[in-house]
């Protein structure tokens, strides 16, 4: 009778849907670009010598054609099987664990420190374990109350679109103690911000920073004791929420002062100097 090593299921679990995704695009770019060539050397045979045709993904070097990190693990044996093992010494589980896998190869130690080990808090820092090691030494399942108090979000009583009229396109920020609204002016101003987005040849990712139109907002008048109870009534996710579109250091206070440069001297005045206006 035939049976599974659980040191190598993990490994046969063959390459990602992401894998698939990208070969198949990059095919479908390549079969484009090449009746492209196809049709562009019929009308103009001269062009074969000038421009050379498009390499197939496969052959590219020296980078190759697929991302090297598109390799899944079948992992759901080896959670499984930790998870049988609820209830023995954890002396004795990691004992089996280093004679099931070989720790001398890149292989067993991947499956093990990174995988197999991670469903276990042994030193009672990891949160996310699935697993703990009681004070016995003996390997227990840990507690969901624990999960559900720790992670359990908050409750909304004020509804999404509540929120939405509520604001009527205003944002919210806060001078020391005292929240203010704070009006578009209606127009915007252009800024660079830096983005996150897959490269072209589907081999990683990149930063590009690209122009975002940000409106422009002037401070308004103090909350009432009204809209500060409705406030208070939010999430916090909501209140992060009405300060997003908030750019803080373009805010223009009405009784903030500003600084301009006075008029040409007359022939000989002193310099100009610069004047204070409220």
């Amino acid at each position: 009778m035939a049976t599974k090593d659980l040191g190598r299921t993990p490994l046969e679990a063959g390459n990602t849907t992401e894998y698939h995704e990208v070969r198949r695009e990059l095919r479908q770019r390549y079969r484009r670009e090449a009746k492209a060539y196809c049709r562009r050397v019929t009308r103009d045979p001269e062009f074969a010598d000038e421009a050379p045709a498009p390499v197939a993904p496969e052959h590219r070097r020296p980078n190759g054609c697929w991302p090297s990190d598109m390799h899944a693990d079948a992992i759901g044996p080896v959670k499984r099987w930790i998870h049988k093992q609820v209830g023995r010494r954890w002396n004795d589980v990691y004992s089996e664990i280093r004679s099931r896998f070989d720790m001398r190869t890149l292989a067993g130690r991947h499956i093990v420190e990174q995988h197999l080990l991670q469903y276990v808090d042994v030193h009672g820092n990891r949160l996310y374990s699935d697993l703990i090691v009681d004070d016995d030494g003996v390997l227990r399942e840990r507690p969901q109350e624990w999960w559900r108090k720790r992670y359990r979000s908050e409750r909304k009583t004020v509804s999404d679109a509540a929120l939405s009229a509520w604001l009527a396109g205003r944002t919210i920020t806060r001078r020391t103690e005292t929240l203010f609204w704070c009006v578009p002016t209606g127009h915007t101003h252009r800024e660079y911000r830096v983005v996150s987005r897959m490269r072209a040849d589907h081999m990683g990712w990149e930063n590009v920073s690209v122009p975002v139109d940000v409106m422009n907002y002037r401070q308004g008048r103090p909350f009432s004791r009204k809209e500060i109870a409705f406030y208070e009534r939010l999430t916090s996710m909501q209140r992060a929420a009405t300060a997003e579109a908030l750019v803080t250091p373009r805010i223009a206070s009405a009784n903030r002062p500003t600084f301009r440069l006075a008029r040409s001297p007359s022939p000989g005045a002193p310099p100009p100097t610069i004047n204070e206006a409220a």
